[in-house]
């Protein structure tokens, strides 16, 4: 998906269902990886182990991919001059006006937007309960307190996702508010 620089309009991002079916075959293999691993009766102890904490944590992640599929045919992000909202974070806006910082992160070939956006904002945004369950262990991972935003399963590439984030942000900065706003004064 391209996304052109004006920062004025809203812009709406589905979910991809052919990107998310192929996590979700991934899930399936690792899953069936794991348990042939663990019936197996000469396998190393390490590799009995990394089986039967891999069994929970690939169930965990297909489940996950099973959710997201199934909302995937709507829009999951939505940008707009006042704001940010992707539905797998927050069922609320996230105000530019909030947003502190907005940087990349990269961890094992995974690309994320980071939004910093102070705590007492956050618990407003009446997050989801992955986001609610995962923010102390992200916090510990990246250094700071932020929300995520992956383009993973979604029909735009990481590279568009952050430069229009960082677009709508700098556009409201600018101006103090919504790059629509003051054409309308």
């Amino acid at each position: 998906m391209q996304v052109t620089a004006d920062a004025s309009r809203t812009i709406e991002i589905k979910g991809s269902p052919t990107k998310l079916l192929l996590l979700i075959t991934c899930a399936v293999l690792l899953i069936a990886a794991c348990v042939f691993v663990a019936l197996q009766p000469n396998v190393a102890l390490e590799a009995k182990i990394a089986s039967y904490v891999g069994i929970p944590f690939f169930g965990l992640c297909l489940v996950m991919g099973l959710q997201r599929l199934m909302a995937s045919s709507g829009t999951v992000i939505t940008i707009s001059p006042e704001g940010i909202r992707d539905t797998r974070v927050a069922s609320k806006l996230i105000p530019w006006g909030d947003v502190t910082e907005i940087c990349s992160w990269e961890h094992k070939g995974q690309k994320i937007v980071i939004l910093a956006i102070p705590r007492n904002v956050q618990d407003t945004l009446d997050l989801t309960r992955s986001v609610r369950w995962t923010r102390s262990a992200n916090r510990m991972l990246i250094g700071h307190d932020a929300l995520w935003i992956t383009s993973m399963g979604l029909q735009i590439d990481y590279k568009t996702l952050i430069d229009t984030c960082w677009n709508y942000w700098q556009a409201y900065r600018a101006t103090g508010m919504p790059s629509g706003a003051h054409a309308a004064k």
